[in-house]
């Protein structure tokens, strides 16, 4: 018994305790590495999908930067058409009520019911109004798509009115104006043209309108 506790108390208890460090170590080590390893993969992982939401996230604020800029161009230009529009029907109205060598005007001369004289200042007037009408024509079959429906009806009269009294001082012929029709309905969307069936009415009555 002596013996026995005499051996026990020669062993070192460093001589023990080393190995089972090693063999813990051992098990841990390879433990702990991969769970670090897969901390970092998740890291990289959770920050990959962060810089593809952003990418995304700015992508889709390029498209609306975009879009609205596209939006701006469109009411610019839209506007910039009303412009031209309105400018057009007013010069025409000018040159209808300019008096001519401080005499009566064409539009007098058209409401009175007197014949338009043929002179040659008249004739270029006349001329000037026929011009001033196709830019009249032209620039409503570009604005007419973009406007709305309460915007077209009011531009419609416009041209109703204005080809009427076109057709009275004999500056256009009713084909002439029908191809003038023809052009616009070109452009338009189905939406608009009843507007347009109501234009025809308005000039022509109930004649066929050739589609």
């Amino acid at each position: 018994m002596d013996s026995y506790s005499d051996e026990v108390a020669r062993v070192n208890p460093f001589e023990i305790m080393g190995p089972l460090g090693d063999f813990v170590g051992g098990i841990l080590n390879p433990v702990l590495t991969f769970i670090m390893f897969m901390s970092v993969l998740v890291t990289i992982l959770i920050q990959s999908n962060e810089l593809k939401e952003t990418g995304i996230e700015i992508r889709r604020q390029a498209e609306s930067h975009e879009q609205y800029i596209k939006i701006l161009k469109t009411e610019q230009t839209r506007e910039q058409l009303r412009q031209v529009f309105n400018e057009s029907r007013d010069r025409f109205w000018e040159l209808s009520k300019e008096k001519i060598l401080a005499g009566p005007s064409i539009y007098d001369w058209a409401m009175n019911g007197d014949s338009i004289p043929e002179s040659k200042y008249v004739q270029m007037q006349l001329e000037y109004m026929k011009r001033t009408l196709d830019s009249i024509t032209e620039v409503a079959g570009i604005l007419l798509p973009n406007i709305s429906r309460a915007a077209a009806k009011v531009l419609f009269s416009d041209l109703e009115y204005t080809y009427s009294f076109s057709r009275s001082i004999n500056i256009v012929s009713d084909d002439e104006i029908k191809e003038k029709l023809s052009y616009i309905e070109s452009k338009l969307n189905p939406a608009k043209v009843g507007l347009l069936t109501r234009l025809w009415k308005g000039l022509f009555g109930n004649q066929e309108r050739k589609k």
